[in-house]
């Protein structure tokens, strides 16, 4: 009995988040985006995918002897966005801000709520997530331009990710978040140019994200 609400939290944020990727096209701004992609094995693949880990994430969150209640399911409604966000990263390259500035803003409303973390270390780390990600983003506008590369795999929706990011892990943890985003996103990165495709780009997002649920869902390993 002690893991039924790991199993039934699994449940819910599987069908939220497999329920949401499939309409997730009402969040892009131009009218091409907004028209659903095919139910192709692929893109099935990809929801199931992140869908599935997800859930998982939202069972680890719900383990016994960690999380209250309330914090349990504020940590796994951030999953469920997060997810949605990785998702769409995937499938189009943007992070829309419809989901967003929602999410900054309702992260912003809740930093109160945890029992491990104060309002003030969870506004720092926003801030330092948003300067990481600043750096970051005029880093790559300087590689692309002396690549002469138009596009770049860091962009302005990343530079709020990590904002958001780091409103939601708070410091110090934040560094450890970024950290393990970083990296992951390096293993395809250093893929590519193995394979001479240096030049092009890939969705960065979901790699941040990784990194944020990893923190989120072990919050005392990197506090």
């Amino acid at each position: 009995m002690d893991y039924l609400p790991s199993v039934a939290a699994a449940a819910v944020v599987l069908l939220a988040v497999w329920s949401a990727t499939g309409y997730q096209h009402h969040l892009y701004r131009l009218p091409e985006h907004r028209v659903p992609q095919p139910r192709t094995a692929s893109v099935v693949a990809r929801r199931a995918a992140v869908a599935l880990l997800a859930a998982a994430a939202a069972a680890l969150v719900f383990r016994p002897d960690h999380y209250g209640a309330g914090p349990a399911t504020l940590t796994s409604a951030a999953v469920v966005v997060l997810a949605v966000m990785a998702s769409t990263d995937l499938e189009r390259r943007l992070l829309p801000n419809r989901i967003m500035y929602p999410a900054i803003v309702a992260a912003l409303a809740v930093t109160w709520a945890w029992p491990d973390r104060s309002a003030g270390e969870l506004l720092l780390g926003g801030v330092i997530g948003l300067a990481a990600g600043a750096v970051l983003f005029i880093g790559g506008e300087l590689l692309g331009a002396l690549l002469r590369v138009r596009a770049t795999a860091f962009g302005l929706g990343d530079v709020k990710l990590m904002a958001l990011i780091g409103l939601l892990v708070g410091w110090p943890a934040v560094v450890s978040a970024l950290f393990l985003g970083i990296i992951a996103a390096g293993i395809p990165a250093l893929v590519m140019v193995l394979v001479g495709k240096g030049r092009n780009v890939f969705a960065y997002g979901p790699y941040l994200i990784a990194g944020a649920v990893i923190v989120l869902v072990f919050p005392g390993a990197f506090l």
